[in-house]
């Protein structure tokens, strides 16, 4: 799954949910890109895993790599050019974090609020 099937699948599976369209893409786009250039998701094929929750006032999207690679995610460092795209993540979004398993994938979450809640979680 490349990054632009991602977004479609997201945006898919959010849309009427309240959350901001274009914001969403952003995240998405970033969080994706990260995984698929810093891990072996982004080599003849690896996978890109995509979870999204939807809650009564927010959403959650999990994005798990395929490990492989040492590091971690991290915003930029001096004078870098690159590196900021974690820092638009966390002005897009409610909350984010990031974990990884003892199986060496990492897990990137990100939580979003919902601008017109439904009456129930679906």
């Amino acid at each position: 799954m490349d990054v632009r099937e991602v977004r479609r699948f997201v945006r898919k599976r959010l849309d009427g949910t309240g959350v901001d369209a274009a914001d969403l893409s952003v995240v998405v786009s970033e969080v994706a890109t990260n995984a698929v250039t810093h891990s072996l998701s982004g080599k003849p094929g690896g996978r890109l895993r995509v979870a999204v929750l939807v809650a009564r006032d927010r959403v959650r999207l999990e994005f798990t790599d395929d490990g492989g690679l040492p590091g971690r995610p991290k915003g930029p460092d001096g004078a870098e050019e690159g590196g900021r795209g974690l820092l638009i993540v966390a002005g897009l979004t409610d909350a984010w974090g990031w974990d990884v398993g003892d199986d060496g994938r990492t897990t990137v979450w990100v939580d979003m609020l919902r601008t017109a809640p439904g009456s129930a979680p679906a």
